[in-house]
This record gives structure tokens, sequence and C-alpha cells, in this order.
């Protein structure tokens, strides 16, 4: 089999990781990030914090979190389109994985903040969005271990030759 079309399977694998990776960040916009239970009822996504009967209650900062997790979706998507360039790939990964980092670190920050600003007397539980940072981080370290394993490959075939 050529080089070209080796080269062309062994890219497969981590474009499967770095777009499950993108998945996940875009779950986020879909899922809980946290319940409050009490009276009334508390759930905080990334685009607004509801309470059950419909008062919705000041979220500082979600912009923030909005446009850090669309640029890692936009630089994860980059990566994939970088298969040619492994190195610029691998430098677009580590970003995002930086990012993947700094919004699960706001997260953690703004969810203690938020349950200050509910009250006391709720119990918290993590919802699924909470969770998706930290798998795509997963998926992210994944994409680039095998990215790196295919820069290994390529090199190793270009000392044979």
């Amino acid at each position: 089999m050529p080089l070209q079309n080796r080269y062309k399977m062994i890219q497969r694998i981590q474009s499967i990781f770095l777009f499950l990776a993108i998945v996940a960040m875009g779950l986020m916009f879909n899922f809980p990030l946290v319940n409050f239970s009490g009276t009334p009822n508390v759930t905080y996504s990334i685009l607004e914090m509801v309470a059950d009967d419909g008062t919705p209650f000041p979220m500082e900062g979600k912009y923030v979190f909005i446009v850090i997790i669309v640029l890692v979706m936009l630089l994860l998507s980059a990566s994939i389109a970088l298969f040619k360039n492994r190195k610029g790939q691998m430098n677009l990964v580590r970003v995002s994985i930086f990012l993947e980092l700094v919004i699960l670190a706001g997260l953690f920050y703004y969810i203690g903040v938020n349950h200050s600003l509910v009250g006391e007397g709720y119990q918290m539980a993590y919802g699924i969005g909470y969770f998706m940072p930290i798998a795509a981080i997963g998926l992210s370290f994944l994409g680039l271990h095998f990215i790196n394993k295919d820069e290994k490959l390529i090199k190793s075939v270009d000392r044979l030759r």
C-alpha cells in the first residue's frame, strides 16, 4: 500500500476523538451543569440559571463561558482540518486542552458563587453538563496521543528511506 494511502488511514482515529471532544463541548449547551434541590428547585446551565417556577437568576460571566466553549470547538475543528500539518494540529489541541481546563476551573468557581447566590438549605447535585469538559479533556488527550503516535510513525518511515 502506498505511503499516501496509509497516511490518510492513520489520521482517522484522532479525528474521531477530536470530533467527539467537539460534541462533548457542544453538549454543555443542552445539559444542566448543576441542580439545586430545595424550594424552589434551581437548574443552572451554561445559558441560564432558572428556578422551576420560571424565575431567572442573574448569572454574570456566562458570555465568557460561551465564547471560550465556541473557541474550543473552533480550535478542535481547525485541528481536524489540519491533518496534513501534524505539528500545527498538536499545538491547536494543546491550546484547546488548556482552554478546556480554564472552563472547568471557571465552572467550579461560578458554581460555588451561584450556590451562595441561591441561598442556604439547597442540596447541590452536579448535572451531566458539568462533566462534559472533563470528557472533552480526555478525548483531546487521546487525540493528541494518536497525533503524536502518527508523527513518530511518519518520522520512522522517513528514516527508513
